[in-house]
């Protein structure tokens, strides 16, 4: 089920390739919708991440609509290409 927004923040683009690639900088504490532009695997945590082909994994196109990042240092997010490279794009949402 699709939660609602009452609007949208800021937005992160990671670029990912056969090599892992994440975000620089950490993710604030709060509500996050994911989407990807092709297959491929995430992965988060308090720390810089390396995404592997074992992770989390979201569709061509798919999103992951309630991502909370919920450390309070930030989460850092990582993704991976299943089969072409693509872009994550990390909007944060407000409930």
């Amino acid at each position: 089920m699709r939660r609602p927004y009452s609007r949208i923040g800021s937005t992160v683009q990671v670029a990912f390739t056969a090599a892992s690639g994440g975000t620089s900088d950490p993710l604030a504490h709060g509500h996050y919708r994911i989407a990807a532009t092709t297959a491929c695997f995430i992965r988060a945590g308090s720390t810089a991440q390396t995404a592997v082909t074992t992770d989390a994994f979201i569709p061509a196109g798919g999103t992951i609509d309630h991502f909370v990042g919920t450390d309070g240092s930030g989460q850092h997010v990582a993704a991976i290409r299943q089969t072409a490279d693509g872009v994550l794009t990390i909007t944060k949402v407000y409930p």
